[in-house]
């Protein structure tokens, strides 16, 4: 038999003992007592492994089941992600900053080409040339 605790409002799981009458491991309850607070059952579903996944253990006032959470992600793996996105942006801001080193390089090219006919109209209306 295995003793099951489930809070009478939320209907969550409080407390299971696989050996409630056990001798050395038991809770030291007789099987009235033990009703009076919580339930003995025959056996527990099993659950699925999911990956990714952690199993919680739920009762709906008939039959147990399990509900499935994402298992919450470590520091280590947050620091992973950051890193990840951190060095995407930088491959971003790189790219935008060549771009832009292009974009200038090309304004600079148009303004020494500007320069250079600005100059050549000022040498022939200042030789007379026009």
């Amino acid at each position: 038999m295995i003793f099951v605790k489930v809070n009478a409002t939320s209907k969550e799981i409080e407390f299971i003992h696989y050996k409630p009458f056990d001798k050395k491991l038991g809770m030291n309850k007789t099987e009235d007592e033990l009703l009076k607070i919580g339930m003995l059952i025959d056996s527990m579903p099993v659950p699925e492994q999911i990956q990714g996944k952690v199993p919680f253990l739920k009762f709906n006032g008939t039959d147990f089941y399990y509900e499935y959470e994402d298992i919450p992600i470590t520091p280590e793996e947050k620091s992973q992600q950051e890193i990840k996105q951190l060095k995407t942006e930088n491959e971003t801001l790189l790219s935008a900053v060549s771009e832009m080193t292009e974009y200038i390089a090309t304004q600079d090219a148009r303004l020494t080409d500007q320069e250079n006919a600005i100059t050549e109209l000022s040498t022939l209306i200042a030789n007379g040339g026009i």
